[in-house]
């Protein structure tokens, strides 16, 4: 039994060292246009939170716009807030900058950094402004950080190899383009 686990243990060494000596310095793209990126994540929304057991914000309608030669993407959320103040609903939308990152764990390639750029929330009184504004760059990190675009498909050995390594993420004509290798 020991005799048949040593052997076991070596042909899969051997396997791996063979496929990393034939794969080394090899590169595939990805591509993703703007469409194909905004399905993706229109598959999660819309999301609810709830904050200080009375408040229910649901998050709804992403939008994606790719910037040329970015390697950031760029989600609009709508959100509406039930509950608010004095039982009165309140609306309002968010324009969030997210760079990719690659989990291994999950072969997923995920929104990662997820920061504030703009917020408008209809009837705001300017001197909360500050404070919500900063209240809601914590929540899109919380709730968008981590949102999978892509998921790479452990059957297909060319996905399968390149799960090791993000090399680099740019948009030209358009499109997303991740570049990732051994």
């Amino acid at each position: 039994m020991k005799r048949f686990a040593l052997i076991t243990l070596a042909v899969l060494a051997c396997a791996t060292i063979t496929a990393w000596w034939l794969l080394r310095g090899e590169t595939w793209t990805l591509t993703f246009t703007q469409q194909q990126i905004e399905e993706h994540l229109a598959k999660r929304f819309p999301m609810s939170k709830q904050y200080l057991v009375v408040l229910n914000v649901q998050y709804e309608n992403p939008r994606v716009r790719l910037t040329e030669g970015s390697s950031d993407v760029h989600v609009g959320l709508d959100a509406r807030m039930e509950g608010g103040v004095f039982g009165k609903e309140i609306k309002g939308s968010a324009d969030i900058v997210t760079k990719i990152a690659y989990d291994a764990a999950s072969a997923m390639f995920v929104l990662h950094d997820a920061r504030l750029l703009k917020l408008d929330i209809v009837g705001l009184k300017p001197e909360l402004a500050d404070e919500v504004k900063s209240l809601a760059n914590k929540l899109v990190a919380e709730r968008v950080s981590g949102l999978p675009i892509y998921e790479l498909q452990p059957n297909d050995m060319k996905t399968a190899s390149t799960r090791l390594v993000l090399k680099s993420v740019a948009v030209r004509d358009g499109v997303l383009h991740v570049v990732v290798g051994l």
